[in-house]
């Protein structure tokens, strides 16, 4: 039985709620018929419920406890504040929340929870109540397999979680963390824990509260950092033409948030990569740079795809793109993000009569349409042998350098800046 934001990768986990669980979350539920839905599911044959606010399919808040005596202050307080602020529900729009109030080994008590997962396991014989290989029970089984298989799964907040400790790295720790009042990171030594499992074994950030029995200002400065989450925006800076059907298209790709895009570095394989891709083009080549300044380094790709290296909180790059138009329409769609992140899409009109660039925006919204770039079409738009190519023009707020003037057979530029719609869908 637990409490869990949850996002849309329930899949064959899910199955229809029994009245029963209905029943006994009848009061939480009631509290906001709209906005709180049962939440179920079985892994291994283990099955846990719990309650789930917010939008399926986005970057997913897992809350737990081991009972629900313990949840029910937080619960209350996370769906009041919903209910009632406008920004919170705002919020519910882009994230998910899944609450697991009542985590229970098969003996009925948690003690398992806290010595059976494979990350600084011990045997029996050396941590008591361990057994004598790591995930024998159905319970932690199943929770393993359901959070192995969350990749939009950002952050853990846990009721009751253990006594923390001093960080073993502090760089491990965005400053955000560092600043927190009413919640505390979880970076205690390995000692064979789910959370342990949660934070170092799949990169999530795992937080608990300083006073559990003050839920309501662990509440409000939970929300805000919900709202700090990294979160990939793209933007159009430059389109120009090279030659009749093929494009130099630059891209400013922001983090928003204040927590890096990759916990623990850019190559950590327990974090979902950050992809990157075109559609509708070919793509001929790619560059990037750090920021909005400096020298661009090529980079590679294979089918149009490519992992983009993380970005730091609040990082910045640019990316270049020489495409060639490889259908009649010239419609160039840009997507880039994870599961965690949400994934950024632009779309850019690029063929004979392009007038329009189109930049997605959140599911359910029509497309906005902001002018583009018109091709000048000269007898030969390419540089010269010896020439240097226009510097492109910068997006407007990004510290780009000053750009040159036109020349002749360049489209000005334009900027565009496209919505992440929070989606873990690719399709």
């Amino acid at each position: 039985m637990s409490l869990a934001l949850s996002a849309a990768l329930v899949l064959q986990l899910a199955v229809p709620t029994p009245e029963a669980a209905r029943s006994e979350y009848a009061d939480w539920l009631a509290l906001a018929p709209d906005l709180v839905e049962p939440f179920e599911f079985t892994a291994d044959t283990a099955r846990f419920e719990g309650v789930a606010l917010g939008r399926p399919g986005a970057p997913l808040l897992l809350v737990t406890a081991f009972d629900r005596q313990t949840a029910d202050p937080w619960v209350r307080a996370v769906v009041e504040r919903a209910r009632d602020e406008p920004e919170a529900r705002a919020l519910l729009e882009r994230v998910r929340i899944v609450v697991l109030p009542a985590l229970a080994s098969e003996g009925g008590g948690p003690a398992r929870f806290g010595v059976d997962f494979p990350l600084g396991w011990q045997p029996g014989s050396l941590r008591p109540g361990a057994a004598d290989v790591p995930l024998t029970e159905a319970a932690t089984r199943g929770l393993a397999e359901w959070l192995l298989e969350r990749e939009e799964l950002v952050s853990v907040l846990a009721l009751d979680g253990p006594d923390r400790g001093a960080p073993r790295i502090a760089a491990e720790l965005p400053e955000v963390l560092l600043q927190l009042v009413h919640l505390a990171p979880v970076v205690n030594e390995l000692d064979g824990g789910w959370l342990d499992f949660a934070r170092d074994g799949l990169g999530l950030w795992t937080i608990t509260p300083r006073s559990p029995a003050q839920p309501a200002a662990g509440v409000r400065e939970l929300f805000q950092l919900m709202g700090r989450w990294p979160r990939i925006e793209v933007a159009l800076i430059e389109a120009r033409p090279l030659a009749v059907g093929l494009w130099q298209v630059d891209l400013a790709l922001d983090n928003t948030g204040a927590f890096p895009t990759h916990p623990f570095g850019h190559a950590d394989p327990r974090v979902p990569p950050f992809l990157a891709e075109v559609r509708g083009v070919e793509a001929i080549a790619i560059a990037r740079r750090a920021g909005g300044s400096g020298s661009f380094r090529v980079g590679h790709m294979r089918s149009g795809s490519w992992p983009e290296p993380g970005l730091e909180a609040r990082g910045q790059r640019t990316l270049r793109l020489v495409v060639e138009l490889d259908s009649e329409t010239g419609r160039m769609e840009f997507e880039a993000g994870t599961p965690r992140l949400g994934r950024a899409r632009l779309a850019l009109d690029l063929g004979p009569s392009a007038s329009r660039a189109l930049v997605s925006e959140p599911t359910g919204t029509p497309a906005a349409e902001v002018p583009a770039p018109e091709p000048a079409t000269p007898e030969d738009p390419r540089p010269a042998a010896g020439d240097q190519a226009p510097t492109p023009a910068p997006a407007s707020g990004r510290d780009d350098s000053a750009p040159a003037a036109d020349a002749p057979g360049t489209a000005p530029a334009t900027t565009a800046p496209a919505t992440n719609d929070g989606s873990t869908t690719t399709g």
